[in-house]
């Protein structure tokens, strides 16, 4: 394109970059997204496949350049990013980016909430899930999906009687099953 005078915009890069993830080519994307000045599509795409390549250090890279880039992230790169933070183990930097949201103007939703949720529980991180949950119960309390992640969770790590009362704490709030 370039050679003919024509310059590729970003939406072009960034169709390019997710056709070379979804083929599991994460790091040639990640190449060509090194030679442009990236958006939020660019690193989340990024950030989506070195999560599904379970890339830790292709993950942690990202991340530093796009706070590098002053990129703003939305509620959805901020979900992915969790997700994959959890992933590789980064548990203080998963705490930090839940704490920073409102400096981002960010407000968890229940996808937030279960990301954080099923991360603490299947790290065995148990103190921290239900810390959330009771967050959680004090903003968005009509989510199922969240009350399933945390009894899922409690079941999982052997705590079946807080589960329990989870669950009847969520059958007392009227919610049909």
């Amino acid at each position: 394109m370039e050679l003919k005078g024509i310059s590729p915009s970003i939406v072009t890069y960034n169709t390019l970059i997710n056709g070379l993830c979804k083929s599991g080519r994460t790091s040639e994307a990640d190449e060509v997204s090194k030679g442009i000045q990236g958006d939020v599509v660019t690193y989340s795409t990024l950030l989506h496949g070195y999560t599904e390549e379970e890339n830790g250090a292709g993950i942690l890279e990202i991340k530093r350049r796009w706070e590098e880039a002053g990129v703003c992230m939305d509620i959805v790169m901020c979900n992915m990013l969790i997700k994959a933070l959890f992933m590789v183990g980064a548990f203080e930097d998963v705490y930090a980016l839940y704490k920073g949201m409102k400096e981002m103007d960010l407000v968890a939703d229940s996808v937030t909430y279960c990301t954080l949720i099923d991360g603490y529980c299947k790290s065995s991180r148990i103190d921290e899930a239900l810390e959330i949950f009771d967050e959680f119960r004090k903003t968005l309390a009509s989510s199922v999906a969240c009350y399933n992640c945390m009894i899922n969770g409690l079941c999982k790590n052997g705590m079946v009687d807080v589960a329990t009362e989870v669950f009847i704490e969520l059958s007392e709030k009227g919610f049909d099953f």
